[in-house]
Order: C-alpha cells, then sequence, then structure tokens
C-alpha cells in the first residue's frame, strides 16, 4: 500500500533483516554509530556541550602495550583498553572518575581515591574511559604476567 503511494518506495520491510554489506544496512549502522556519539555523556554535569569524537585503543598484551605505551588524543576523547591477554587484568589510572563517573562512554571503571580504576577486565575484554580535562595521566596495568605502565597525553593532536 505504501509503495503505491510512493512509487520508488523499497520493497524492504523493516521486519525484514537488510543483507550485510548492504547499503540500508550500512546506513541503518551509520545512524546508530551517529546517535550514539552524539549522547555520550549526555547525563554529565559539564557547563558545555561537547562530543566525543575521538578515540583511541590501547591493545595490552603479554608483552608490550599497543601501538605504544603513551596516547595521544584531544580534550573529550575516550581511550578503549583491550586485554589481548588469556588473563584478566586490572588498570588503575592517575587522576579521579569525576564527570565522566556519569559518561556513557565509561565502561568498566569505578572511583577509587584519587584513582579511577577498572578491575577484573576479563581475557578479550574491554574498558573504556573518557577525558574531559587536558593532562598527562599514567596508568598501569596488572596481571599474572607482570605489570606494563603507559600514559595518556590529552589536549594535544592525535
Amino acid at each position: 500500500m505504501l509503495s503505491e503511494m510512493q512509487p520508488n518506495a523499497s520493497k524492504w520491510r523493516s521486519s525484514e533483516t537488510p543483507r550485510r554489506g548492504s547499503r540500508r544496512g550500512a546506513s541503518v549502522f551509520s545512524r546508530c554509530v551517529a546517535i550514539a556519539m552524539l549522547t555520550a555523556c549526555a547525563g554529565a554535569p559539564v557547563s558545555s556541550a561537547h562530543e566525543h569524537s575521538a578515540a583511541e585503543t590501547v591493545t595490552i598484551t603479554d608483552g608490550q602495550l599497543l601501538p605504544a605505551a603513551e596516547v595521544s588524543l584531544p580534550t573529550f576523547g575516550t581511550v578503549v583498553f583491550r586485554n589481548a591477554r588469556s588473563e584478566a587484568v586490572t588498570i588503575e589510572v592517575d587522576r579521579p572518575l569525576g564527570v565522566c563517573s556519569q559518561c556513557s562512554t565509561a565502561l568498566g571503571f569505578v572511583a577509587d581515591g584519587a584513582q579511577t580504576v577498572a578491575k577484573a577486565i576479563p581475557a578479550h575484554g574491554i574498558a573504556s574511559l573518557c577525558f574531559h580535562d587536558a593532562g598527562r595521566f599514567g596508568f598501569v596495568v596488572r596481571g599474572a604476567a607482570g605489570e606494563q605502565r603507559g600514559s595518556i597525553a590529552v589536549g594535544g593532536s592525535r
């Protein structure tokens, strides 16, 4: 009925799943990602509106932090920690959780005094943390395979 009123209407019905790689599926996915990015930190008590438009991934392996032990991102960026070890790890970041406790991009981290801690990130699991303020923040990854140290530089160029 709708296609009769709109001769160029698609034959796709909402009850059908778009094929992998289809334009409609990519468009729906793109819209979902855009909505998620626009609503990040919507509940955070900050004085001005902002977007989390940048993210860096730190991959934790048995031997090193990849791509490097130091990552850089702009203010309001997010760091995703990916545990590629076969064991659980903890991460301690040298800064209070603050307004990020209300942020939708903070996953797996809790406040622990002057630090922000992700406890027991399982093997092949992730945790993420947003950064609203410029500065350099050290972090430590601990697990049975040992300890790794790194830092996050916020406010500079990527």
